[in-house]
């Protein structure tokens, strides 16, 4: 019985180390573990070190947005030279696919006479004295033309304008369809724009095509001044030059 009692006590007191020991070892968290961690601390830092020193590759995404944005200012750049090159052929007398972009109309060409006296005629065209210019038969009414020359002329016509120095030669009739720039009085002026400004009414009421020069509102404003302006000019004064056009027949609106 002395013997038991001797033993038992120490089999308990070494069973109790042991239980605490492997509580404490449970309760320890990965931070407080010796040697554990170590290595994987340093083996991170390791790969942290290795993946700031890897290149790290352009995105794919900011390659593609670099593309866009330069395809889409070559379609801009493209856009304004084709539509400058428009302008200038329109101002230039050359035919466009359409007159210049404006809100008073004219956005569709559906004829037109060329850039010279021969190229009007091989298209169909004829010359009218009131506009002074050759016109495509599907914006010239022949009769109304001839009425106003009938009624309202003849008028001189002057490759210079005429002075006390100079004694210039009036053109002929058969000059006038090939002579670029001329002179004349302002008694045609003041019927030219008349004359223009009938033929707009009639082609509204026809829904027919007009004349690009008469659907321009400049034309129309330059008109209206020298109609209203109240300072009176004799109409056999030479103080008008005028330039040969070749006229393109274009739609209302």
């Amino acid at each position: 019985m002395s013997l038991h009692k001797a033993i038992y006590p120490k089999k308990l007191h070494s069973w109790f180390l042991k239980s605490d020991v492997h509580r404490l070892e449970e309760g320890q968290d990965e931070s407080e573990k010796p040697f554990v961690g170590q290595g994987s601390s340093a083996e991170s830092d390791a790969d942290d070190e290795e993946h700031a020193r890897r290149p790290v590759p352009p995105r794919r995404s900011c390659y593609r947005s670099g593309v866009s944005v330069v395809a889409i200012a070559s379609i801009v750049l493209l856009g304004m030279i084709a539509f400058s090159v428009l302008v200038k052929d329109s101002r230039s007398g050359k035919v466009p696919n359409a007159p210049k972009a404006q809100v008073q109309g004219g956005s569709v060409v559906t004829a037109h006479c060329g850039t010279t006296p021969e190229e009007a005629q091989d298209r169909g065209c004829f010359w009218d004295i009131m506009s002074f210019g050759w016109m495509h038969p599907s914006c010239f009414d022949q009769e109304e033309s001839a009425r106003w020359a009938a009624e309202y002329g003849p008028w001189e016509w002057y490759t210079e304008r005429p002075s006390n120095a100079t004694d210039l030669r009036p053109l002929t009739a058969d000059e006038l369809p090939h002579t670029p720039v001329v002179w004349t009085t302002q008694g045609y002026h003041v019927q030219h724009c008349l004359y223009v400004l009938k033929m707009i009414h009639l082609a509204a009421m026809a829904e027919s095509p007009v004349s690009n020069e008469g659907i321009e509102l400049g034309h129309t404003d330059h008109c209206t001044k020298l109609i209203a302006n109240p300072e009176l000019v004799d109409y056999g004064e030479v103080n008008t030059r005028v330039h040969l056009l070749f006229v393109q027949c274009v739609t209302l609106t």
